[in-house]
């Protein structure tokens, strides 16, 4: 999973403790959650499936202040 939020990106791996099922793996349906910790309300996410590179997800979300 890769955050982007004013141009510097932040990149790490699910695990067991921020996935829905507690399995540390992304499935149709999980959810993950994260701190961001991101001063902007602009963030882009974008999700990598890591064994063949491709994008699954490319998206910019406004969060609410």
């Amino acid at each position: 999973v890769v955050l982007d939020a004013d141009g510097s990106e932040r990149r790490f791996t699910p695990d067991a403790a921020n996935t829905s099922d507690g399995d540390a793996r992304l499935r149709p349906g999980d959810r993950i959650s994260r701190a961001h910790g991101s001063p902007s309300d602009d963030l882009g996410v974008m999700v990598v499936h890591d064994p063949s590179n491709s994008v699954l997800v490319d998206d910019r979300e406004r969060i609410p202040a």
